[in-house]
């Protein structure tokens, strides 16, 4: 047998000192190997930084794979991750392999919204692109979730639908009984007029087209039928036909109302600033009874709740109750002949604009104005005859009743003297 081990003989990692040398499996043994620095312990080694030994050193791997031994997310192993770094060792960093890489979607109208068909999967947002995926229109700025509906032939909300519930929209009343005039209570707001609807809220009772009767001096006369489209021209015509309300276009109505016990709504669609009753009544006195009478007359006495709104009530004079009594004379007129005793007449004016009585009306959106009483007077008209007049709410007058009132303005009703000469002073009533 030839022996392996002597002076020069060939070094090999056996665990013995083949070449005699005193030293056993040195670097330069024939089957020495390379192992490359592991700065990082993740197992890959350095090819920059190697050592040649028959046994793996501390610190050392037989892989020369590692393309930066600083990091130890970096290596073939690893997968790519969006952190700035080569993780796999490829060559690229931050790939759109990268695991946690984003699908970003085109933003071409700049609304912060992105086309869901058109997407690039990168690590950081690319210019142009959004994470969100859900604009219905990229091509219209004014198009997207949450957006603000407005007529303009765009799903402005992405909603699925176009121009409902817009912003600028018109709303539109029920008209379930085709009379033209819608239920308030029930609306919507579209762009264009729906079928079924109507550009008012002035119906009482949409299943009724008989209600409400409809009242314009303007377009109306004595012979129309109460409806939109052949309306009546006095107010009181309307009240004597309707059941549950009447309302009234703007104008002058130069008339006298009586609601007749009617718990009917009595409405100036228009307002009070456009929309006026006025009895244009002439002061009246004593003399002139006739000529007395309030605007407004809401007085069966039976508890009636008659609503009335969007009316100014002008020119009224007042209504009169008359009664006769013997008393002392006012005063000391020798023409008495010693007779003190004289027959009073008493007149009580109360209600120029509105006279309540008995019942419980409702009143808002109301101007009172500009309606003459009598003032008080004691009258002498004869020997032993004398007239005593009174008055009371120039306005309103409410005897017996409750009258409700919200946003009424009374104001400028007046009282003037009579036209028979006072022979003494007023006196306050009884």
């Amino acid at each position: 047998l030839v022996s392996s081990t002597y002076p020069n003989a060939p070094e090999y990692c056996n665990g013995a000192d083949d070449d005699c040398d005193g030293v056993t499996d040195e670097d330069d043994a024939l089957d020495a190997s390379t192992w490359y620095a592991d700065a990082d312990g993740d197992s890959y080694g350095d090819a920059a930084d190697s050592d040649v030994a028959c046994y793996q050193p501390t610190g050392y791997v037989a892989d020369s794979t590692d393309c930066d031994d600083t990091t130890a997310s970096a290596n073939p192993g690893e997968s790519e991750v969006c952190d700035g770094i080569d993780n796999d060792c490829d060559g690229d960093v931050d790939e759109d392999s990268a695991v946690d890489a984003v699908t970003w979607y085109a933003d071409s109208d700049s609304d912060g919204y992105g086309d869901a068909s058109v997407s690039d999967v990168e690590c950081y947002q690319p210019t142009g692109y959004v994470g969100d995926s859900s604009d219905c229109d990229d091509a219209d700025a004014t198009s997207y979730p949450g957006g603000t509906e407005v007529c303009d032939g765009a799903d402005n909300d992405c909603n699925g639908t176009v121009d409902d519930n817009p912003t600028d929209g018109t709303t539109w009343y029920a008209d379930d009984d085709a009379d033209s005039l819608g239920d308030a209570d029930d609306s919507v707001v579209e762009c264009s007029l729906p079928s079924g609807y109507t550009d008012n809220a002035y119906d009482c009772d949409d299943t009724d087209p008989s209600e409400p009767v409809v009242v314009d001096i303007a377009t109306g006369s004595a012979s129309g039928s109460g409806t939109l489209g052949s309306p009546l021209d006095v107010i009181q015509d309307g009240i004597d036909r309707a059941y549950s309300c009447v309302i009234v276009f703007a104008g002058t109505y130069e008339e006298e109302i009586d609601l007749s016990g009617k718990s009917l709504d009595l409405w100036g669609v228009d307002g009070q600033d456009v929309t006026f009753i006025d009895a244009n009544l002439s002061t009246c006195d004593y003399s002139n009874p006739t000529s007395c009478a309030s605007t407004v007359s809401i007085a069966s006495n039976s508890g009636a709740t008659a609503t009335m709104h969007g009316f100014t009530v002008r020119g009224g004079t007042g209504t009169y109750a008359a009664s006769s009594s013997s008393q002392s004379c006012a005063d000391s007129s020798s023409s008495h002949a010693g007779n003190n005793t004289c027959t009073v007449t008493t007149y009580e004016y109360c209600g120029g604009g509105i006279y309540v009585e008995g019942d419980d009306p409702i009143f808002y959106d109301l101007v009172v104005e500009d309606n003459t009483l009598p003032d008080f007077a004691q009258v002498v008209t004869g020997q032993f005859q004398q007239t005593w007049i009174y008055s009371y709410g120039g306005g309103l007058c409410v005897v017996d009743g409750v009258a409700d009132l919200t946003d009424v303005d009374i104001f400028d009703n007046t009282t003037t003297p009579t036209r028979a000469e006072a022979s003494t002073p007023p006196t306050a009533p009884p």
